[in-house]
C-alpha cells in the first residue's frame, strides 16, 4: 500500500484593527464613565503566530497551534474578537490558490481556542469575549482523494465592541 504526502503550510497572516469607524460610532454611541463625553473606544487586534503543519499523511488529522499567541490591547469594557476565513470563494477551505479559486481539500480546515473547541474556519469560526489573549488551533483532515499540492489558507481576526 502506497502513501502519499501532502505538503501543507497554513498561514495566518497579522491583521491588526484600529480604531472604529465613525459609522459604527454613529450607530452605537459610547460614553467612557467619568469622561462626561461620547467616546470612541479604540481595539488593536495582534493575530497569532503563523502556523506550519509541515507534511500531512493522507487518511489522517493533523493538529496545530501558534507559537505565540495573538493580543488585544483596547481601554473598551466589553469585546469580542471573530477568527474566521473571509475569503468569498471557498471559504474554510485550504486551496493551492490563496484566493481559493483553486484546488482545496476534501474537509474545511477546524479552528479553535483550544484542541477541544474546534469550529469550522468560515462558520462559526472563533469568538474570544473579553480576553487579551488570544491562543489559537487547527486541525485539517486530508482524504486519500485529495491533490497533493502546497494548500494555504488566511484566518481574519476582527475585533469590535
Amino acid at each position: 500500500m502506497k502513501t502519499r504526502v501532502i505538503p501543507v503550510i497554513l498561514l495566518i497572516l497579522c491583521l491588526t484593527l484600529v480604531l472604529a469607524s465613525p459609522a459604527m460610532a454613529a450607530q452605537k454611541p459610547l460614553t467612557k464613565i467619568g469622561a462626561g463625553a461620547n467616546y470612541e473606544y479604540s481595539i488593536t487586534v495582534t493575530a497569532p503566530s503563523e502556523i506550519n503543519l509541515g507534511v500531512m499523511t493522507v487518511g489522517g488529522i493533523t493538529t496545530g497551534h501558534s507559537s505565540a499567541d495573538g493580543s488585544v490591547e483596547t481601554d473598551a469594557t466589553s469585546y469580542k474578537v471573530v477568527a474566521t476565513d473571509q475569503k468569498s470563494t471557498q471559504p474554510g477551505y485550504m486551496n493551492i490558490a490563496p484566493d481559493g479559486s483553486s484546488t482545496k481539500l476534501t474537509h474545511k480546515l477546524q479552528i479553535g481556542s483550544s484542541l477541544g473547541s474546534l469550529y469550522d474556519a468560515d462558520n462559526p469560526g472563533v469568538t474570544y469575549t473579553d480576553t487579551t489573549n488570544l491562543p489559537f488551533y487547527v486541525s485539517q483532515h486530508v482524504e486519500t482523494v485529495d491533490t497533493p499540492g502546497s494548500y494555504s489558507i488566511t484566518i481574519t481576526f476582527v475585533g469590535s465592541y
